[in-house]
C-alpha cells in the first residue's frame, strides 16, 4: 500500500506539473513588464516636433507623427505605408545631381515624373523637390524628392505615400522634408 500511495503521488505529481496553465489578459499592466524596453521603443516613434539627427552626414530634421525610426537613414509609418529615406551625395552640388532625373531616364526603371519645382527649406536653403509615380507591390505611390546642399554635398531626402492616402499625407511629409537643417 505504501509503494502504491507513492505511485500514485508520483503520477498526480507529474500530471499537475505538465499541465499548461492558461495566461489571462489582465490588462496593460501585466502586458508590459519592462518599462524600460517598452521607452527604448516609443524613443523611436516621433511626435512630430522632435528633431531627428542623421549622425553619419551631421544632418537634422523633423520626421512627422508617428513615423518609426528604422535605421539611421530610414524612418516608416507602418499604419500609412509611408516612409522617409535620407542619403549624402559629397561632392556633388545638387543641381547637377538633378540634371539626370528627366522622364527619358525614368520611364524605363518603371517610375513616370510628374513635376518638380524649387522650393527653400526652413533654414532658407534652396532645393529642388521632384514628383514621382510609382508602383510598389501593385499599389500606387507618389515620391517627393527633395534635393538640397551646398557646394560639397547634395542631401537627398525622399518621402513615399500610397496615392490614396494623398489627401492625408502629402503637406506634413513636405512639411517634414522641408525642415531638414544640415
Amino acid at each position: 500500500m505504501k509503494y502504491f500511495t507513492i505511485a500514485l503521488f508520483m503520477i498526480c505529481f507529474s500530471y499537475l506539473s505538465s499541465a499548461q496553465i492558461i495566461p489571462t489578459f489582465k490588462g496593460d499592466e501585466t502586458f508590459v513588464k519592462n518599462k524600460e524596453g517598452m521607452a527604448a521603443l516609443d524613443s523611436l516613434i516621433f511626435d512630430g516636433i522632435k528633431t531627428a539627427s542623421i549622425d553619419t552626414f551631421e544632418v537634422k530634421f523633423v520626421p512627422p507623427l508617428q513615423f518609426m525610426r528604422v535605421n539611421n537613414l530610414s524612418f516608416v509609418n507602418f499604419q500609412t505605408s509611408s516612409f522617409i529615406q535620407i542619403s549624402e551625395i559629397k561632392r556633388v552640388v545638387y543641381l547637377l545631381a538633378v540634371k539626370n532625373i528627366t522622364p527619358e531616364v525614368l520611364e524605363p526603371q518603371g517610375v513616370k515624373f510628374i513635376q518638380s519645382e524649387e522650393v527653400m527649406t526652413t533654414n532658407n536653403q534652396a532645393g529642388i523637390l521632384i514628383y514621382l509615380s510609382l508602383q510598389i507591390e501593385e499599389k500606387d505611390y507618389e515620391r517627393m524628392m527633395l534635393f538640397t546642399g551646398d557646394y560639397l554635398k547634395t542631401i537627398w531626402i525622399s518621402a513615399s505615400y500610397p496615392v490614396e492616402l494623398k489627401s492625408s499625407l502629402h503637406d506634413m511629409l513636405k512639411k517634414s522634408l522641408l525642415s531638414i537643417t544640415f
